[in-house]
């Protein structure tokens, strides 16, 4: 307890006042525990409530986006960590083969696009299509072409 309390001006007969306490309870703080128990419920709450999903877009992961990334590319992301259940491949070509799961796919779009050139998506066919659709837009804005009104991301 000293250690926990230094520097606090707790007095001694408080810090002898708790230890009694922690006595009742074997000598260890009980909320050490409780702190471990409340962690594997919220745990478990989150994880029913589709906290698997990437992102800060919660429900249930429905869908599995596979990537491509460049030889440039992969050197940088092959340590990035996109989603806890994302499996890798690293191709004797150089590039990394990335899949990982996801529910709403407003924000791996943002994260695929900033990747550019570098970054192909392989499946699935809408998310791929929704790149592409991004990616025209984006053209568009820097080749004079007119551009058509903005739509809201999704």
């Amino acid at each position: 307890l000293e250690n926990v309390t230094r520097g606090r001006g707790v007095p001694k007969e408080r810090l002898a006042e708790v230890a009694e306490q922690y006595e009742l309870f074997g000598g260890v703080s009980p909320i050490n525990e409780q702190h471990r128990a409340l962690g594997t419920a919220l745990q478990a709450e989150l994880d029913a409530r589709g906290a698997g999903s990437y992102g800060i877009f919660s429900g249930a992961a429905s869908q599995w986006a596979e990537l491509m990334f460049s030889p440039e590319a992969a050197r940088w992301v092959r340590h990035e960590r996109w989603h806890p259940d994302q499996q890798t491949e690293e191709l004797p070509d150089g590039r990394l083969s990335m899949r990982l799961p996801y529910a709403n796919s407003t924000e791996l779009e943002m994260d695929v696009l900033r990747h550019g050139e570098h970054l192909e998506v392989l499946a699935p066919a809408a998310l791929r299509e929704a790149i592409a659709t991004r990616l025209r837009a984006a053209l568009r804005a820097y080749d004079g072409s007119p551009t058509p009104q903005a739509q809201p991301v999704s």
